[in-house]
């Protein structure tokens, strides 16, 4: 589908410079609307009132029809990109310390928004459009605040969530030089439709996905960030009471460009695992503590290891007390295709099974080559992920859990489990 005619509804700090940089690229008008007055002397100017590198060049460059609704800018538009804001409350911000409390996001804008574009349709009953909401949002917010409000126009309407990685202060250099593009949608072509209109003007690849992948994409990458910097501080911190120098140390890491800057490690499965990781993080969060740190990540990421794979055991036990099968752990090694048990999460697992009071065999054929495995119905997790326990065939009736996601669906007499991704009944 090809999208002549651009709309755009929030022209703030964000929704403006995109704007701009849009159409300029794209060599097609913008039809946009904001609450703000003042907007569209700023677009008549080419000049706005806060700091915000090329947006003044950008304005000049640009095709900007300011409208005076919403209705006006759908009814314009082929595509409409929703820019609204979704406050917090000043609290919230991080200029002040954290409150004891936490909250959701403030969506009254974006459901505002969303309430007046369905009045418009509803009058409209011929209109179709592309309706692309580039606001953060936690995960499910579409789902539940945005898609019931036009689920009535479906087949006429549209829909995807495509938020934008960008900084104040560079928004137009950061739209114009993505990483990625990041779409959420329910359709496959809808998803492929926006990405075509991009691939125009931007050179990036796009990553089309579910909608609460794509809105919890967007705030683990924020977040992402915020953990490598409490990282870094961190190091600094330990540099002050032991000596060193903290750019001698990131430097060095940013360099290791296999494990730590790359996407290995970066995949849901089973805990850290080896002879140094564990105890790395235990030893560093003793040295948190006797430095005097101001904050101990490692006792943290230490004792999440545990809960998380606590939490694994209790989905066993779930699974347990509602079939009552014999339950196996497949593997016992801490990585696939090797016979070292040494610091592994599948030992640690069972550990944590025992003392649920699930009764369990381990089958790992890597360190125990004369094992036998029972292949009668029963309740098998995936411990570690050898390679040939994608191709092992379960008794009909069996559970299979497999946090890593391997597990080929071809055995439809078996559940296959995969947590955080799906669960498939076959």
């Amino acid at each position: 589908m090809d999208f002549e005619k651009i709309g755009f509804i929030g022209l703030g700090k964000l929704g403006l410079p995109c704007a701009a940089a849009m159409s300029h690229l794209s060599k097609k008008m913008v039809y946009g609307f904001d609450i703000n007055e003042e907007v569209a002397r700023y677009v008549k100017e080419c000049a706005v009132p806060y700091q915000e590198e090329f947006a003044d060049e950008y304005l000049e460059k640009s095709e900007i029809k300011i409208c005076n609704s919403i209705a006006a800018v759908v009814k314009s538009s082929d595509i409409v990109f929703v820019a609204v804001q979704t406050p917090h409350e000043p609290e919230y911000e991080g200029v002040t310390p954290v409150p004891t409390t936490t909250k959701d996001f403030n969506y009254s804008y974006l459901e505002s928004v969303f309430d007046e574009i369905a009045d418009f349709l509803r009058g409209d009953h011929n209109k179709a459009v592309h309706l692309v909401v580039i606001s953060t949002v936690l995960p499910g917010t579409m789902r539940a605040r945005i898609l019931p409000k036009i689920a009535e126009f479906r087949g006429r309407v549209k829909f995807s969530y495509n938020p934008y990685f960008i900084a104040m202060g560079q928004t137009i250099s950061d739209f114009m030089n993505p990483e990625f593009i990041l779409i959420g949608t329910d359709s496959v072509q809808d998803g492929t439709d926006l990405a075509k209109f991009y691939s125009n003007f931007l050179n990036a690849p796009s990553r089309i996905m579910q909608i609460e992948s794509a809105e919890l994409t967007k705030v683990a990458y924020n977040t992402f960030i915020g953990f490598k910097i409490v990282f870094a501080n961190t190091i600094a911190e330990i540099v002050d009471s032991r000596g060193g120098n903290s750019d001698e140390v990131t430097d060095a890491l940013s360099v290791a460009t296999s494990r730590l800057m790359s996407p290995k490690y970066l995949r849901a499965g089973m805990a850290d695992g080896g002879g140094c990781h564990p105890r790395d993080q235990i030893a560093m969060s003793h040295l948190a503590k006797t430095a005097n740190l101001s904050v101990n990540p490692f006792d943290w990421l230490a004792k999440a290891r545990d809960s998380q794979t606590l939490k694994q055991a209790e989905l066993i036990k779930s699974y347990f007390d509602l079939n009552n099968l014999p339950v196996t752990i497949l593997g016992s090694a801490y990585k696939k295709n090797v016979n070292l048990t040494i610091g592994s999460p599948a030992k640690l697992l069972s550990v944590f099974l025992t003392r649920l009071g699930i009764n369990h065999k381990v089958f790992d054929p890597w360190v125990n080559s004369s094992q036998q495995l029972d292949f009668n119905a029963g309740i098998y997790f995936i411990a570690t992920n050898h390679d040939s326990f994608k191709n092992l065939r379960f008794a009909p009736g069996s559970i299979c859990i497999d946090p890593w996601g391997d597990m080929l669906d071809d055995q439809p007499e078996i559940t296959i489990v995969r947590p955080g991704r799906e669960v498939k009944t076959q």
